[in-house]
């Protein structure tokens, strides 16, 4: 354990030349097929000008002819006097050959040999030896068991997300609830301060602990999870602070429409014995306008949600299982360690209890897509040729795998549920202790 956690990365100038080689293509290669994209939505859009009758039926009879004439290329041979079926059965038995030649690798090597982008590389492996303690382990059907256990949750996950999408687009979120307090008391200046000390105050105590043992704790779930509360701060506290200038911007806007009214409420006032309509701006959550969230906004929530069931996790891990019964010369408690375990929680809750966001039980599927991401990284890190595994309930080679990932998979939902609870429990009764003072969801 301490061997892994000593080795050091070391990195050179040309290195950061070939990543931005890399990333610039990527970012190229995004950009064309955003383009691309962009282009096939304009091409699809249909006329509904009833001026424009004859051009709307042509543009539906392109678009008709475009997808026939594209799936006809797609399984149809160039060649006249060669039938469709020649090409599908030619593709499946590719398909099956290739299947088994693959296999084939898998059983003779082990899975790392998709490390290389083609079996070119696979001579170099071969005389290194093939680790046979490792294939032993990676075609085990309990290792079977703990991908179906990984996979399944994510798949549904996914399939979940994208029927949600489809609601989403219909309506929009609101973006006040992201950077306004639920007490009429608090000033919205609070939550962008808060939030940006929060986030200097946790980058800090992460900086000791990487310089305490190096970028190798990102190997750890928590690192994972402390960075994702970092960014959640970073990207509240400019949200909040955009939401405080549009505030303070309607806020004047109204200021300067009430003081040119002033005049004639009063003389209204006095001439029918009414009492003047005056009221200055609060956090009610209907007298300011308000847009949609953005892209940002759906972000912070997405993170928000994440975060809520990681630190829970986290926290609840660490405290209630690995303290208690792993505790040795090699495990001890030091102060960061404590720290990252209690702050993360703790500056989340204190948010919590001032923002006005939701905390709806979907969010459990990014919860659920985050923890996959984690375990899914040390499969591959495993596959590469790592032999320790950071928490001993991930451990592949144990014939009590399975049990354990079905175990950890099913306190996923305690997690998420507790701090969901806390929520729940704050929009119930925040109202009846502070029945002048609380806002509530706007």
């Amino acid at each position: 354990m301490m061997a892994v956690l000593s080795l050091s990365v070391q990195v050179r100038w040309y290195d950061g030349a070939c990543f931005a080689i890399v990333g610039a293509a990527t970012l190229a290669s995004l950009w064309v097929l955003f383009l691309s994209l962009k282009k096939n939505k304009i091409n699809r859009d249909v006329d509904v000008d009833v001026t424009a009758g004859v051009r709307v039926a042509a543009s539906a009879s392109a678009s008709a002819y475009r997808l026939c004439h594209t799936t006809a290329s797609a399984s149809a041979s160039a060649w006249r006097g060669v039938h469709p079926g020649v090409l599908l059965v030619f593709r499946l038995g590719a398909a099956a050959v290739l299947t088994g030649v693959l296999g084939w690798d898998l059983f003779i090597y082990d899975p790392s040999i998709f490390l290389y982008y083609t079996e070119i590389g696979l001579g170099w492996a071969a005389s290194l030896g093939p680790n046979k303690m490792a294939s032993a382990w990676w075609l085990r059907w309990q290792t079977a068991l703990c991908l179906v256990i990984t996979v399944s949750p994510a798949i549904v996950a996914i399939i979940l997300l994208c029927r949600q999408g489809k609601r989403q687009r219909q309506r929009q979120s609101p973006q006040k609830p992201l950077w306004a307090p639920c007490f009429r008391w608090v000033p919205p200046l609070v939550l962008p301060v808060y939030r940006g000390l929060a986030a200097v105050l946790l980058s800090c105590v992460l900086y000791g602990m990487l310089l305490h043992r190096g970028l190798l704790q990102f190997y750890f779930y928590t690192q994972w999870t402390f960075l994702l509360v970092i960014l959640y701060f970073l990207i509240g506290a400019f949200i909040s602070a955009h939401g405080l200038w549009v505030y303070s911007r309607q806020t004047t806007h109204q200021d300067v429409q009430q003081a040119n009214g002033f005049l004639t409420i009063c003389i209204n006032d006095h001439l029918h014995n009414q009492t003047p309509l005056l009221t200055l701006p609060t956090n009610t959550g209907g007298n300011l306008q308000d847009g949609s969230a953005g892209t940002w906004g759906y972000c912070m929530q997405i993170i928000y949600q994440t975060c809520g069931g990681a630190v829970m996790l986290t926290d609840v891990v660490f405290w209630c299982l690995l303290v208690p019964f792993m505790s040795s010369a090699h495990f001890k408690v030091n102060l960061i360690m404590g720290c990252m375990h209690s702050l993360n929680l703790l500056f989340l809750l204190v948010d919590t209890f001032l923002n006005s966001m939701p905390f709806p039980w979907f969010g459990m599927t990014y919860f659920i897509l985050w923890s996959c991401t984690y375990v899914i990284f040390q499969w591959i890190l495993h596959a590469c040729g790592f032999s320790w595994w950071p928490y001993p309930f991930l451990e592949l080679a144990t014939p009590w795998a399975p049990l354990w990932y079905f175990c950890m998979a099913l306190v996923h939902i305690p997690c998420y549920g507790i701090y969901w609870l806390i929520v729940k429990a704050k929009n119930t009764h925040f109202p009846k202790l502070f029945p002048h003072s609380y806002v509530g969801m706007c």
